[in-house]
């Protein structure tokens, strides 16, 4: 595949860091099967290409009672939880599936590591472990000897699989896969019910769902805390306020540092918008909120950097965004009663799950950006891991058909979900491009 480079598409924006290197962004716009994405730090710049958009396609898995679903960073590896029946995982990205030994249970949520190595099964009142891809599964917490009993409501996993964090009326961490537990708070008042929680990359990073009863007005906020390993710190909170009705977070998704969260406002409106997408960059401190077109929202999924978005509704379509949230547009796929959607780190591959039905897969055509930053006398190469492979290759000429491979490998950066290069600070231009293998 030959990268084309138009001079004429090039749009410059200068930028300087406290470094002093020079920093140029160099955007070229998609051209039918190709995006160019060129990025320069000191004269360095950098390039991407990418493939044809496909639509949604229902994979070879059983049609039964799916109720959740997870993904890997890149989209390879899933597993999805039957109500009433086992646990399964792809290898594949959907193409074939096989049934675990996880026991046969009433599932309701699953969470994975970026790996898809290390995996959480959830259940009304029990969570089962596994460290080996699915092969074999442990119970991790019962919740019937807790202080409440209550069920489990919610369960989400750092990247690197060893943080995990429960809710039932109270948050439950785990620092090590699922070993030990720890009761963390918060303490809420009996008026108020927890029901939904999203986590960042690192597990640190919490955003919790607070149903407020007793309204009219009708009130749901999204609290944001910051789990130090001993406590929780409130970093702030968005709220949805309504004049009537009963307003319910239908579900949570977190970027990988954070910050941008999303959350589902499903309600009975009495200006006939039948839902409400609530979205913040910053934990709350600002936000926006836009109507949505379908109601009975079940599931959310976020793409590392919350800018892809793919929302669920049970007995409508799906539905995806790419600018977080502030436009929607259905997919061509069957209705159903849709009950999760998951989404690989960059938002090009899509999983959706069906109650009753089949398992869906989509993917987009990968838009890797590049980015470059100084690092003493080195620079780190970036993107958010793809959901397809990618070669990075350098050349002294943007144009030049002599690119060579960069010998150096990258490293998953844990915390944020990108694949990173280092690679010494060259003394003259070098372009960077990404290459699908």
């Amino acid at each position: 595949m030959e990268i084309i480079v138009d001079a004429a598409l090039i749009l410059c924006t200068m930028a300087h860091s406290e470094s002093n290197f020079g920093r140029r962004e160099l955007k070229l716009p998609a051209m039918n099967h190709l995006s160019v994405v060129a990025a320069a730090l000191a004269g360095l710049a950098a390039a991407v290409n990418t493939l044809p958009a496909q639509s949604w396609t229902q994979t070879s898995a059983p049609s039964t009672n799916w109720s959740c679903v997870a993904s890997s960073a890149d989209g390879s590896r899933l597993v999805s939880g039957v109500d009433g029946g086992l646990i399964y995982t792809s290898t594949n990205s959907g193409a074939s599936w096989t049934a675990t030994s996880a026991p046969t249970t009433n599932w309701s949520g699953i969470a994975s590591s970026a790996d898809g190595a290390r995996l959480v099964g959830m259940c009304p009142f029990a969570l089962y472990a596994s460290s080996d891809f699915g092969s074999h599964w442990a119970v991790a917490l019962d919740s019937t000897p807790l202080e409440f009993g209550a069920p489990f409501s919610g369960v989400v996993s750092s990247s690197d699989g060893t943080i995990l964090t429960a809710l039932t009326d109270r948050l439950l961490v785990s620092t090590d896969s699922g070993t030990a537990w720890t009761w963390v708070g918060p303490d809420v008042p009996v008026e108020v019910v927890l029901n939904r929680v999203a986590c960042s990359a690192n597990g640190r990073k919490l955003a919790l769902g607070e149903e407020i009863l007793g309204g009219p007005p009708a009130a749901a906020v999204v609290e944001f805390f910051t789990d130090t390993g001993t406590n929780l710190v409130s970093d702030g909170f968005m709220a949805g306020i309504l004049p009537s009705g009963f307003a319910h977070w239908a579900a949570l998704a977190s970027s990988a540092d954070g910050t941008k969260v999303s959350a589902l406002l499903d309600y009975p409106s009495p200006s006939g918008c039948p839902g409400q997408l609530w979205y913040t960059w910053d934990s709350g401190v600002t936000s926006m909120t836009n109507c949505l077109p379908a109601s009975t929202w079940t599931a959310l999924a976020c793409s590392a950097d919350g800018t892809a978005l793919a929302a669920v509704a049970a007995g409508d379509a799906i539905y995806i965004s790419t600018n977080s949230g502030a436009t929607w547009a259905p997919t061509t796929v069957p209705s159903g009663n849709w009950s999760s959607v998951a989404s690989c780190a960059d938002g090009t591959r899509l999983v959706a799950v069906a109650d009753g039905g089949g398992i869906y897969a989509w993917q987009a055509a990968p838009r890797p950006a590049l980015n470059i930053t100084p690092s003493g006398n080195d620079v780190v190469v970036s993107w958010v891991v793809p959901s397809m492979n990618f070669v990075l290759q350098q050349s002294p000429e943007v144009a030049s058909r002599n690119w060579t491979d960069v010998t150096t490998s990258p490293v998953l950066n844990l915390a944020n979900l990108k694949n990173e290069v280092r690679v010494p600070a060259p003394a003259g231009p070098t372009f960077y491009r990404l290459m699908s293998r």
